[in-house]
């Protein structure tokens, strides 16, 4: 039995944020690949807006849970079990690419966005979202099998190098992810004590998008009625770098 998807709050901010920009910068009916998509959530949300998509990941682990929603819902969205490396660019043409928390997974992360740049169609869009400032690596990041946080301006550089024009990069989360962050830290670190090796990072990624660390009765606060004042006060900081994460819009140059 494939167990239920806690939408967490991060997750919660990212999507209500990155749903507002994909409709402000993308028409309905455009066509999109989502890589990384772990449990197919996000995927299944922009279909029923109208978009019409394509969601892979290579983890087996997530896979059950896309297979159930993809299966669970009528609508335009299909899925693969897949490395993005194994895509043939030749046939494929997407309007744009969706690749949230997936980037700082990878240790050669300008492969990944040469490889989305060849998928994409010209004047495409990319969306994506890091885990933001290497001043705030913890335990959580080693546990979830990151390789690196990013900075504003790395981020900036690494597109700008593989022809992409940055049309908005947003710092969210602040301050309520930040206040949150410390509790993942505390988790990861119970886990360790418990005996769980977080040394194959390869193995972690697998985990990570599908609710490595399940807290009970999180679905209390971790929901869009309670979350959506916090994340409506967010946005006055979405400017500025002082967010935990940082959520992404560019074009690639034709």
């Amino acid at each position: 039995m494939v167990k239920k998807f806690i939408r967490y709050p991060r997750y919660l901010f990212r999507k209500q944020l990155a749903s507002a920009l994909i409709k402000k910068y993308i028409p309905a009916g455009s066509r999109f690949l989502e890589i990384g998509c772990a449990t197919g959530d996000f995927g299944i949300a922009l279909a029923a807006q109208g978009y019409a998509g394509h969601l892979i990941d290579f983890s087996s682990d997530a896979a059950p849970f896309v297979e159930k929603a993809v299966r669970d819902n009528e609508l335009p969205v299909s899925f693969e079990c897949v490395d993005i490396f194994d895509m043939d660019s030749e046939t494929q043409a997407y309007d744009f690419v969706v690749i949230f928390e997936v980037l700082e997974h990878i240790k050669d992360d300008a492969a990944v966005v040469k490889k989305i740049y060849s998928l994409l169609k010209p004047g495409g869009y990319l969306v994506l979202s890091v885990p933001a400032r290497m001043k705030l690596w913890g335990t959580d990041d080693v546990g979830a099998g990151h390789f690196r946080r990013y900075e504003k301006d790395t981020l900036k550089q690494l597109l700008h190098t593989h022809n992409f024009v940055v049309r908005s990069l947003l710092s969210y989360g602040f301050p309520f992810m930040n206040l949150l962050k410390p509790l993942r830290i505390i988790a990861f670190r119970l886990l360790a004590r418990r005996g769980t090796s977080f040394d194959e990072k390869e193995v972690q990624t697998k985990k990570s998008g599908v609710n490595i660390i399940r807290v009970p009765l999180m679905w209390l606060i971790s929901n869009k009625y309670f979350l959506y004042p916090l994340i409506q006060f967010s946005r006055l900081f979405n400017n500025t770098d002082l967010g935990e994460g940082y959520l992404c819009v560019a074009q690639k140059k034709p």
